[in-house]
């Protein structure tokens, strides 16, 4: 059976979603594999995925891309949320003590500096996914170049053109003449 009747047949109701689990279980494993190293978290990542293709299965449009396709994007979105939502948990207040804004005159400035992060943060939150995850990846979690075309199975031009891009939408968004962080 193709995945084009299989869609089909899981969304009239004669093929039951299990045949779909089982045919992508593995393979959504591996890719998972690339971005989530624990094997727990990448099983619960896995059930995520495949739970909400079930969801989304009226979604799909064949004229876009096969479904192995369709799920990989899935699976690439899914992983990085969980990756970002588990490093926001994990910091807990005993990793922060010691851990100080870099000097400032007083306590406006470091008031303003604060709210620039926030609005830096935010403003990363809005960019396309390309750009996004190259910035946090090259940035934030210091991968190298070849390193996030690795993780983004792209090539290393196209991550840093992705990672310069989204360097100009940010300037963009964030009024360069206020933004007073080294990256920017």
């Amino acid at each position: 059976m193709s995945d084009a009747e299989l869609v089909k047949g899981i969304l009239s109701g004669t093929v039951d979603f299990e045949v779909l689990w089982e045919r992508f279980w593995e393979r959504v494993g591996s890719w998972l594999r690339i971005w989530v190293s624990d094997g727990e978290d990448r099983r619960d990542v896995q059930i995520c995925v495949l739970t909400l293709a079930w969801q989304r299965l009226d979604q799909y449009d064949p004229s876009k891309g096969s479904l192995c396709t369709w799920l990989y994007r899935m699976a690439r979105s899914v992983a990085f949320s969980f990756l970002r939502k588990k490093r926001l948990k994990m910091r807990s207040l005993e990793e922060l003590v010691g851990v100080r804004e870099p000097a400032c005159e007083g306590p406006a400035e470091e008031h303003d500096l604060g709210e620039l992060k926030r609005a830096l943060w935010r403003a990363v939150g809005e960019l396309p996914e390309p750009e996004q995850a190259a910035l946090e990846l090259y940035y934030h979690e210091g991968y190298a170049w070849a390193e996030v075309a690795g993780l983004r199975g792209t090539s290393i031009r196209t991550a840093k053109f992705h990672g310069a891009r989204g360097l100009v939408l940010l300037r963009n968004k964030l009024a360069c003449d206020r933004c007073r962080l080294g990256v920017l």
